[in-house]
Parts: structure tokens; C-alpha cells; sequence
């Protein structure tokens, strides 16, 4: 494998490396004992010769186990020998040697269905060949644009499903692949080392703690329709690469488990899986050390089945996995989730993509219904193909409307495990990256599995044209909905206005487009005009609104609870409350309503129990007055934290409530009403304002909800 891309045979020399894999390949994936591989590999003597000429590689191979005795002759056989070299430099090279031989185990153990190791490099090997030949494998496959659930319209038929969806909330779990490098943020701790994705702080909070919140609120909406306490149980998957797993785990820790039982997580590791270059060459960064990746989002459905996962779902009563990457913080806005997971439920659907309109300048692959011909059958199924295959550009050529894939997907748990059974790895694909490693610039590829993909393995047998009716019996669906409440993915940090998107920056702004839509459409506001990105960096925000997801999440349950108002040019809003009742709001200035029991109280176990002893606050013809924030814009404005001159800020314990009608909040104020007991603020008769402070002897309910014939969701005032 020493021959360079300039070669006119490097083709040539790759394809009898593929033959040669392919034929090994097969006598491993035949062997189900590793005493029995290693002799299949010792007949081989590439192995003995290297060890003969190698004295001090051969005396530390020689007491390890039969294991890594395997696993570094496999590396020898796929021509990977490269990796051993100038160990004789190294002071520990026993322990390294051992330690690098464990990681390639893992990668051992988790494509043992594809021939292991060995395997894992002739699929390379393969992927790489038929990309320089712009081979497809299905010659008879054809592709159209997919049939959509329209689900912005909200009508009767979405409102169904996002009633079913709540009310049916305890028959899901929800799987998040949170070990994702994200090497494009370029993440740093403040010794300079390198933090995965999943650390990312996004409006004063990790990734990871955006979606359990969003999580959360689905729960305390279901809590407030139908009275009952669910608690979704979560898969996470995590990776080794900079430190993630134990990172996720330390934010859990932290957050305190986000109120849950720490028995209703379940922690998988991907496997890292060594980086090659053009050639199938494995990189490495310093002797024994292999430049490895997480091997794609894919790996969680394979794992996932591997370690008991999809058992633990099922003893708990689940019978649907919702799947969710961490860098999307949109994908929970209004109602478009919920109605996504409610259509696979209503239809008894086994697999569901949630889908948007493609942006142009975005890596995101497009969702297709594919067509396979067999003789005088075909074969469909709605599917994806990713940004990096080669089909793409020519469907988009083609017209039509091929929408985004977004990650989010919905699956039956009894078809997926039959599926992972004879897909355990789905969509694989090598995608080069650019990267330097010792002074050289090349491109840079592993082996990923793409979980989307298992789509295929939903296809049906068909023998009529693809029509939208013909689409309605399949067993997988698709709906679509606004770009902005379903995918704004953070993937890389911000270097100039011109490459915004898929960056922190330009999530942000999505986020205050649709808190526009919100106010104006929904809540009846009159708020400013909202900016671009240049002209916010340069002056400032018009504006700032965020909320917690519980006060909705859905539009027209928080319409419901803030009714008229005006947010002034430069104005903040910023609400951790879900008990809310405003109406004629006047804010020039800084609000900041918060509580610390936004959705219920916790129980000495420091678990959330969804209740109605929640910080409370109403807000009636009230104006703010005061000089807001100074809006000298920080860099990472993103992460929320903001400098004020001057603020109003309530902040509300457990059962606390805030009553002001009726009067002027001019220059700063910060009110701090203590658990169980009620500040009432009004103006006297000289215009100045007092408090009346009353101690709260039960647990009231602010709003009731209720479900009218056709699925909307009312809310009643249930007291003053």
C-alpha cells in the first residue's frame, strides 16, 4: 500500500487489495471462534515474515491474549503495518501497543457481522473504487420526489395528531446520538484542548440540555391534558472521541439527571474507527497513535441492539424510538414534532422521516422514494441519499421536490430490531475531509453508517406506479414543515457573513425569526423590525424574546396565555416560566421573568414531579420602562449572556405567585418572591408602588387545559 495517487496503477493496485480482502473477508465472516480466525490469518505469511524482522514488536506480541494476537495480525494482512512503526522510540510502548490493540477490538466487536476489522477496510477499499468509478450499485433503481404530510397548515388533521401524540407519549423513547466530534465549531476548554459538540453552550445552556428541556415540555403538556406523570425513557450514544462520554455524563450529573431517574438513561459508546486517506492508507498523528472518528449516527441503531438497548425500551413499555441529533435547537418549535410523531401513531406507520425545503449551501442529504426493479417486481420504500453521494446533484438537475433529510426519524420498535437484523449498518459512506497531520495537507475518510438509511429496509414489494395514493400504503411516511421550526443544525463555528449558515450565529437568528412569528402572528404583539445578521453585529439586537419550550411548546397555547402587547425597539423578553397569563404588555427595556420550578416541584430524590406548584406570574396592562441592555454585542452573543443597564427581574420559588395589574415598572427592579407565598404589586394613591405579600397555603391551578371536537387545545383561567 506504499503507492501514491500519481501512480497510473494505483487503481489497479487497490482493486487487488479489494479481491484479496474480499476473499479473506469471507473465511473470517464463516469462523465464529477467534481461535479459529487466528489460524485462518496465520496460514497467511505476511504475518510471520513481519514478526521476524520486527524481534521487539514479536516479544511484546507474544504474551498478549489471543485476541489482540489476532487483532494485530489482521492489521498486518490489510497492509496497515505502517501503524508500527518507530515503536522502538517509545519509552511505554508495551502499554501503548496493548492500548491501541483494545481500541481496534472495539472496532473488532462492532463489525464482526461485516468480517471485523478485515472487513471494515475491504468496504473501503470498495467505497472508494466505486466512487472514482461513479458506479451505482442498483443500475435499475430510479428516484422521485416523495409524497409530503404538509403539517404547517394546522388543520384539523394536524391538530389530531398532536393531541394523539401527547396523549400517547408513554408508548415512546427517545434516542438521542450525542458523540459527535463537531470538529468544525472548534470547541476549546480553557486549556486549549479540544470539547465534542455535545458541550456547545446555546442560549446559557449545553446542546445536550436543550433537548431534554424541549423533552420536558411535551411531558408537562400531557401532564396538563390528561393529568398523568411520564417520563421518557432516553438512549444516549455516546463516543470516546475528546473525552465525550464522560463529558455527557458530567452534564448529567450536573443537571442533576434534568429531574429524571438515573435508571431511565442508557449510556452506549460508539466504537472510534481509524481515518484513511485517498489510498485506504490508516493515519496516524505520532507512532501508535491512529487518528480515529466516531463512525456516523448510524452506529446507534446496530449498537443500540448489540448492548440490550431495544430490549430495555421494550421491558419498559415502549413500543416507538424517536430519533434526534443534538446540534438541531429548532427541531421542538410549536407543534411540527409532535405532529410528526403523531401521524406514525394515528396511521400505525413503522417508520416516519420529519422533513423541511433543502437549503442551497447546506451539507444535508434529501429524502427520495426509491424504486428498485426486480425482474417483473419493484421494490419501494422512501429512503435518503446523503449530500456526498454523487446522485444527488443529478435528482436536483431533475426538478422536483426533494426535501431535506433532518435527522429526525420515528421508528416501531418490533420492525426495527428486524430491520437492524438485516441492516445492522445502514447507508455506508466515506466522506473526505480535508485535515493536516505532520506538516501534510490530504483528505481524510473513515466509514460511516447513516441511521436514516435503515429506511430502506422498510421497502415493500409493488407492482404499481409511484403515486401519492400508492405512497399512503407504505409502511414508512414523510411530512414537512417550515424550515425555520424544523432544521437549523449547528455544525461549524462563524468566520465571515458570507458562510453563516449551519453556524451558531445564524441558528440564533432563525430562533428570534420564529419568536417573530410567534409575537405577531399568535400573541398579537407589535415588535420591531427584524434585522440581519451583519446589521444585529454591528448595532445590536431590534429585539430579544426567549422562552422556556413548557410555556407552549405550541403557538397557539402560548397565544393563549400572552395576549397584546409592545416590544420597543431594543426591547428583552426573556421567560423561564410556563405559568404565565399576560395581556397588554408594554416593554421598553430588559424583562426576565424566572422560577425554579417551572413545570411541578422535585421530591427529595431530586426528581421532577410534573405538578401544579409552579412559579406563577400574571401581567395585566403592565408597562416596563428602563434601559435594557447595553448593546455592545459580545462575539459568542449566542450563548445568551447578555449585559443590561437596567432590568426587571422576578424571579418566583416553588407555588410562588406574582400579581401586577395596572401599574409602571420604571428604571431597575428585583423582585424575589419566596416559595408559597403570593406578591401582589400595585400603585398607592401618591403613584408609588407597594407590595402586598401573602403566604399561599395550597397549590392552585393557574390554567386548565382541555381538548374542543375539533383537537385545538383551550385554556381556561382557573383564577385571579
Amino acid at each position: 500500500m506504499g503507492i501514491k495517487k500519481t501512480d497510473p496503477r494505483w487503481k489497479e493496485v487497490l482493486e487487488e487489495e479489494y479481491n484479496f480482502l474480499s476473499e479473506l473477508t469471507e473465511k473470517l465472516k464463516s469462523s465464529f471462534s477467534y481461535e479459529h480466525k487466528k489460524l485462518i490469518i496465520e496460514a497467511y505469511p505476511q504475518v510471520k515474515i513481519y514478526l521476524a524482522e520486527h524481534p521487539l514488536i514479536a516479544s511484546l506480541i507474544e504474551p498478549m491474549p489471543i485476541e489482540k494476537k489476532f487483532i494485530f495480525s489482521a492489521v498486518i494482512l490489510i497492509g496497515q503495518e505502517h501503524i508500527f512503526e518507530q515503536i522502538d522510540q517509545l519509552i511505554d510502548r508495551s502499554a501503548r501497543l496493548s492500548y491501541l490493540l483494545s481500541d481496534l477490538w472495539q472496532v473488532e466487536s462492532f463489525y464482526r457481522q461485516m468480517g471485523g476489522i478485515v472487513g471494515y477496510q475491504k468496504m473501503m477499499l470498495e467505497l472508494m473504487l466505486s466512487n472514482e468509478k461513479g458506479e451505482q450499485k442498483e443500475e435499475q433503481t430510479s428516484y422521485e420526489a416523495p409524497a409530503l404530510i404538509d403539517l404547517s397548515k394546522n388543520d384539523e388533521s394536524v391538530r389530531k395528531a398532536v393531541v394523539h401524540a401527547i396523549i400517547e407519549q408513554k408508548r415512546l423513547a427517545e434516542c438521542y446520538p450525542v458523540g459527535g466530534a463537531g470538529d468544525r465549531l472548534n470547541l476549546r476548554d480553557e486549556k486549549g484542548n479540544g470539547l465534542p459538540a455535545a458541550r456547545l453552550k446555546f442560549l446559557g445552556r449545553t446542546l445536550l440540555e436543550g433537548m431534554m428541556r424541549d423533552l420536558a415540555a411535551r411531558e408537562y403538556l400531557g401532564f396538563k391534558i390528561h393529568n398523568e406523570q411520564v417520563h421518557t425513557p432516553i438512549l444516549l450514544m455516546t463516543s470516546r472521541e475528546k473525552d465525550n462520554h464522560n463529558y455527557v455524563r458530567l452534564i448529567c450529573n450536573q443537571r442533576k439527571w434534568f429531574g429524571r431517574k438515573k435508571s431511565g438513561f442508557f449510556f452506549i459508546t460508539q466504537p472510534l474507527v481509524p481515518a484513511c486517506d485517498e489510498l485506504g492508507k490508516w493515519v496516524i498523528a505520532h507512532p501508535l497513535n491512529l487518528i480515529c472518528k466516531p463512525n456516523g449516527h448510524g452506529a446507534l441503531l446496530h449498537l443500540a441492539k448489540q448492548k440490550g438497548g431495544y430490549r430495555w425500551i421494550e421491558d419498559l413499555g415502549r413500543d416507538y424510538l424517536f430519533f434526534r441529533q443534538v446540534n438541531n435547537p429548532v427541531a421542538a418549535t410549536d407543534n411540527g414534532l409532535l405532529a410528526f410523531i403523531g401521524f406514525g401513531y394515528l396511521h400505525n406507520k413503522e417508520f416516519g422521516f420529519a422533513s423541511c425545503d433543502r437549503l442551497p449551501g447546506t451539507k444535508e442529504g434529501m429524502n427520495v422514494i426509491k424504486k428498485i426493479i426486480k425482474g417483473r417486481m419493484s421494490k419501494v420504500a422512501l429512503s435518503n441519499i446523503e449530500y456526498c453521494d454523487m446522485k444527488t446533484e443529478d435528482l436536483i438537475k431533475q426538478g422536483g421536490k426533494f426535501p431535506a433529510n433532518t435527522n429526525m426519524l420515528l421508528m416501531k420498535l418490533e420492525p426495527l430490531t428486524k430491520a437492524v437484523d438485516m441492516t445492522p449498518f445502514p447507508g455506508l459512506l466515506i466522506n473526505y475531509k480535508p485535515i493536516e497531520v505532520l506538516g501534510k495537507k490530504i483528505n481524510m475518510a473513515r466509514l460511516e453508517s447513516t441511521m436514516q438509511n435503515i429506511a430502506d429496509s422498510f421497502e415493500q414489494f409493488d407492482q404499481k406506479p409511484i403515486d401519492k395514493k400508492t405512497q399512503e400504503t407504505l409502511k414508512a411516511y414523510i411530512t414537512v414543515n417550515s424550515r425555520r421550526k424544523t432544521l437549523s443544525a449547528i455544525k461549524k463555528s462563524f468566520t465571515k457573513i458570507e458562510e453563516q449558515i449551519e453556524t451558531p450565529e445564524a441558528c440564533y437568528m432563525d430562533i428570534l425569526a420564529n419568536a417573530k412569528d410567534l409575537l405577531e402572528n399568535y400573541c398579537q404583539f407589535a415588535i420591531p423590525k427584524l434585522i440581519d445578521l451583519k446589521t444585529f453585529m454591528e448595532n445590536g439586537p431590534s429585539f430579544l424574546f426567549f422562552y422556556h419550550p413548557a410555556l407552549g411548546p405550541i403557538y397557539d397555547v402560548i397565544g393563549q396565555k400572552i395576549r397584546k402587547g409592545i416590544l420597543h425597539e431594543g426591547a428583552e423578553v426573556q421567560l423561564e416560566i410556563a405559568d404565565i397569563d399576560i395581556e397588554d404588555l408594554d416593554v421598553r427595556g430588559s424583562l426576565i421573568i424566572t422560577t425554579s420550578n417551572v413545570m411541578g416541584h422535585f421530591n427529595q430524590d431530586q426528581e421532577l414531579i410534573y405538578s401544579n406548584r409552579t412559579g406563577k406570574c400574571q401581567l395585566h396592562h403592565v408597562k416596563i420602562q428602563n434601559k435594557g441592555l447595553i448593546k455592545q454585542v459580545h462575539p459568542k452573543f449566542w450563548k445568551n449572556h447578555w449585559k443590561r443597564e437596567e432590568s426587571v427581574v422576578i424571579e418566583l420559588g416553588e407555588n410562588a405567585e406574582f400579581i401586577a395589574k395596572n401599574v409602571v415598572f420604571q428604571s431597575s427592579h428585583h423582585f424575589k418572591v419566596p416559595s408559597n407565598y403570593r406578591f401582589e404589586i400595585y400603585e398607592n394613591d401618591q403613584g408609588e408602588l407597594e407590595c402586598k405579600k401573602t403566604p399561599i397555603h395550597e397549590a392552585r391551578e393557574l390554567w386548565r387545559y382541555e381538548i374542543d371536537p375539533s383537537y385545538a387545545i383551550k385554556l381556561e383561567k382557573r383564577h385571579s
